[in-house]
Formats: structure tokens, sequence, C-alpha cells
């Protein structure tokens, strides 16, 4: 079986596709670089680009096309539909992401996320350290997330953290590390340090080894790839307890806020106006709850059996483990030819 992999460069599929290849490698799977000789191509990116891939590629019409995407609300758009009839089946990372395909496809199936045991380089740790100005007796709470978009809700973190520690708490901070575009008041809020540069992935690790408590606010996630990484790392994690991050989270691992599910609010629907509609319903987390877990994480400290159950979905979403989910699909799609 010879295999062709399209990688979307946005930097959650890119991450993802990049765990992927590793597991079809470790199969034996051959792939190869030119499309043209591959029995099978997965094009890992939203089904609105499909008609691009296809137009660059005439070569896809004679391939078996394996779409790789996500979506985050119950409803896909109609641009999501329109290019889902162009490839032959969907692969999707969750069971919220993979219900919400198979309304509309019936060709859809589940291959989760890898979640691979990181370890922090020494060196970029020494490097975090000095930009928070760390202190072993500190505590640091820290997300990671696209400051404009309304699905992360990243206010809401901010909101609850001002509202939960006073500000001459020096003992206490919320590190956000911001991207796409920074909200430049952020940094002039008591106890919150905001890292607004571009940094790689080996910095994004020493961050997770360096702080204590990983929050999201999240609408909806497909998975949730900073939430499982941080779990990776044994942290505790803070997340509202809807969508894709609930295929590996649960109340012996990390801690689910509550929360009220609705149709999107219409400021919401600005960001992608194309994309989300006031039928399409989103989670609202609930701020007194994530204010209260937020305390207790902090009282906490630490809790080894919860941060071990933590790291073990490293063992459940392990490279091994997705290559064998992957490689039963793959067989049955050689077998039936």
């Amino acid at each position: 079986m010879k295999l062709f992999y399209l990688l979307s460069n946005y930097v959650s599929h890119y991450k993802a596709g990049r765990e992927y290849l590793q597991c079809l490698v470790a199969l034996g799977v051959d792939v190869v670089d030119d499309l043209e000789s591959a029995d099978i191509v997965i094009i890992h990116d939203e089904p609105p680009t499909y008609k691009l891939y296809y137009n660059k590629f005439p070569a896809l019409k004679e391939k078996y096309t394996i779409g790789y995407a996500v979506w985050e609300t119950d409803i896909l758009p109609e641009s999501y539909i329109e290019g889902l009839g162009l490839v032959n089946e969907i692969w999707t990372c969750s069971d919220y992401s993979y219900n919400t395909f198979k309304k509309h496809f019936g060709h859809t199936y589940k291959i989760p996320h890898v979640v691979p045991k990181y370890d922090a380089n020494p060196d970029k740790v020494v490097e975090i350290k000095k930009i928070l100005n760390c202190d072993a007796d500190k505590f640091y709470f820290y997300t990671i997330a696209d400051s404009i978009n309304p699905r992360k809700n990243l206010l809401a973190t901010i909101y609850c953290f001002l509202r939960n520690f006073p500000a001459l708490d020096d003992r206490v901070f919320l590190v956000v590390k911001q991207y796409r575009k920074a909200l430049p008041y952020l940094s002039f809020m008591p106890n919150v340090i905001t890292i607004n540069e571009l940094i790689d992935d080996e910095y994004i690790k020493a961050l997770h080894a360096v702080c204590d408590c990983y929050i999201s606010s999240h609408c909806a996630e497909a998975w949730g790839l900073s939430i499982s990484d941080a779990m990776s790392f044994g942290k505790l994690v803070i997340a509202t307890g809807y969508s894709g991050n609930m295929e590996y989270m649960n109340n012996k691992n990390s801690f689910p806020v509550k929360y009220r599910l609705d149709n999107i609010r219409e400021e919401d629907l600005t960001f992608q106006p194309r994309l989300l509609h006031c039928k399409m319903q989103w989670a609202y987390i609930d701020v007194d709850d994530l204010g209260k877990k937020m305390k207790a994480c902090y009282q906490l400290k630490n809790n080894e059996a919860l941060q071990a159950n933590a790291q073990k979905i490293t063992e459940h979403y392990s490279h091994i483990k997705v290559a064998n989910i992957m490689m039963k699909r793959l067989g049955k799609i050689a077998s039936t030819g």
C-alpha cells in the first residue's frame, strides 16, 4: 500500500498530522512523495479547501481519498458539506466531531489524535522561567489561546482570575500565551503575564513544564490539543466539560467545568460569518464553577493521583495505539479494493 499525505500548514492540523505520519511510518506504510504513485491519499485539511487540492492535483480523481477534518459545532457549514462530496471518506478525532460529520456524510470514521509523552528542553525551561520571573513558591495558572477567536472564550478565563484572586496577592499568576493577534491591554492587568511573541514548540513544551494549572474556557473544541498536551505533562487541568476534550477528560484526571449549551450568540458570529450561524450551538462556561475550581486547584497545589491519571492519556493515545486504529481502517480499504 502506497500512501500520499497532503498536510495543511495550519498550526493544529500540522501538529496533529506530524504525529499521524509517525504512526504510518511505524506501521511500515509506504508514505510516498509522488501522488501519482499512491494508492490512497489523505488530505489533512478542512473540506472547503478540497476543491483547491483537486484542481491542483487532477490525479486525485483517480485515487481513494480520505479527508481528515474537524468541526466545533453541532452543524456543519454548507461549504463543508460541499467539500465532503469530493472525498471517499472522512476521518476525524473525537466522538463530538464524528457525530457532526456523520449527520451529513455516512463514510465517517474516528481516528483519535496522538498524545505524545513530551520532554521539555532544559535550556528552554530556564528561558521560560526567566520570562515569567518564576518563583517555586508561586502558583501559575496558564492558557494558550487565539485571543480574538470567540470560540476560545479567553475573556472568561481572565475574568475569573481577576474576580477570584486579589490584585495584591503576588503568590498567584495567570500566564496567557496569545497567538494570531495579541490583546495589548492584558499586560496591564494585575498578576497577568502575557507572552505575545511567536515561540516554537520547544518553548511551548517548556511552558507546560513550568506552569501549574492549565485553563481552557472554550465554547467548543474538536479535540483540544493544548489541553491534552498539558495533561501529558501531568498538570492540573480545568476546562469546559463539553465537546472533543471530553474524549479524554473526566473527574478522575482533570476538572471539567459546568456549562450552558446555547445557540451561538450574535456577537460571536462575526469572527467566521461564512461558517457560523445562530442555529449552531456552543457551550458557554459557568464562570462561578470555573472560579470555584480555580480556587480549589490553587489551594490544592498538587494532586498526585489526579495528575498521574492525567498522564495516562499518553498511554491511551500513544503512537502505537493510534497507529493500530489507522491500520485497521486502511486494511479495510485495501481489502475492499
